[in-house]
Order: structure tokens, then C-alpha cells, then sequence
């Protein structure tokens, strides 16, 4: 699959992980580690954007990836975007209206189900 995917995640060890697993299927993939690194990602166009949804910016409030989905869906209507967190707290109705959510933990080809599922 040849697509361009946003991995927003501020676990280094995961994001690292699905970013090799998904250029392992043909993906080009950029990490965004940070809320002001992801909002400046976003202006990017992206075909795919796995987005964590408590990227912490001082104080874990649960909407930090939210808030870069919001922006992405704003500028790039087009993108998928897959909401992918842990916790009680993620509305999956927010998640599911820009494309899909897959709860942690769970593996990389939950993420590639996904995927393949949106495209």
C-alpha cells in the first residue's frame, strides 16, 4: 500500500514501532512526538494520520489529540484519520466521524486492519 501516514504519538518506543511495521508494507511515515509538532505536522497533506488521543502538553487533559485531529480534519476534509488511545475517557464517536478508532493496547495490524479498512 502506498500511502503517506502521520504516526502522532508521544510514546517514542510505540511510534517507532508502527512506523516500521507500516513502511514494512509500503507506507512512507513521518512521527510526530508532541502537540506543537503535530499541529505543525497537520498543515501536511496526509492520506492517514494514526493520532494518540492524550498527547501531553503540560497537564494530561485527554483532548490534546483531539485538538490535532480537529485541525487536520479542518484543513485536509480528506484524510483519514484513526483515533488510537487508552482509557475510558476517548469519546469513539469523535474518533469514528473522521474515520476510526482502535483502542490500546493493541498490535500494529490491528492499526493495518484499520487502514486497510478506510482506504
Amino acid at each position: 500500500m502506498n500511502a503517506r501516514i502521520l504516526v502522532v504519538d508521544d510514546d517514542k518506543d510505540l511510534a517507532e514501532g508502527l512506523a516500521e511495521v507500516f513502511e514494512l508494507e509500503g507506507m512512507s511515515v513521518t512521527i510526530a512526538m508532541s502537540l506543537s509538532e503535530a499541529l505543525l505536522l497537520a498543515e501536511a497533506q496526509w492520506d492517514i494520520a494514526v493520532v494518540d488521543g492524550n498527547l501531553i502538553k503540560g497537564i494530561v487533559t485527554g483532548d490534546d489529540g483531539r485538538e490535532v485531529t480537529s485541525k487536520i480534519a479542518e484543513l485536509h476534509p480528506e484524510t483519514k484519520i484513526i483515533g488510537f488511545s487508552g482509557g475510558n475517557y476517548q469519546p469513539q464517536s469523535f474518533w469514528k466521524q473522521h474515520g476510526a478508532f482502535v483502542a490500546k493496547p493493541a498490535s500494529p495490524f490491528d492499526l493495518l486492519a484499520a487502514i486497510e479498512h478506510l482506504t
